[in-house]
């Protein structure tokens, strides 16, 4: 499936580019991936499935595969990069996205998986934090 492996290849990418950055730091805990995709008359503008680490991509492949059935469009990988060094904690995460698709309505979708999963992976990194 064309989307796992393109997915793979960038998150690999760019967990390289802040591993060369950030050399002390393990690029696996501070970069986020998840897919986003979109179902026909899903109630979500957008849908997103977070890439696991790597002793849990089987199950993840599984999921990805069985959204065949439902005649998904991959939308693009939606990537959170969490800096714990950032002082202000409006920069402690920051995400974009890598489309697979363009036009306004795959865009809009886009926008809005990056909007939620940003969200989501800063309510993670605040219970991390307030768990200390």
């Amino acid at each position: 499936m064309q989307a796992l492996g393109e997915t793979f290849t960038l998150l690999d990418q760019f967990r390289g580019m802040v591993r060369a950055e950030k050399q002390k730091m393990d690029a696996a805990k501070t970069v986020y991936a998840a897919l986003a995709y979109t179902l026909p008359n899903a109630a979500k503008l957008a849908l997103t499935i977070t890439v696991p680490e790597p002793d849990k991509i089987g199950p993840f492949c599984e999921t990805v595969m069985g959204l065949e059935r439902k005649n998904p469009t991959f939308l693009g990988v939606v990537f959170v990069q969490v800096d714990p060094d950032a002082e202000n904690t409006a920069y402690k995460a920051v995400s974009f996205v890598m489309p697979f698709m363009s036009g306004l309505d795959a865009e809009a979708r886009l926008v809005f998986a990056r909007k939620e999963e940003l969200t989501r992976i800063q309510k993670v990194a605040e219970g991390v934090k307030g768990g200390r």
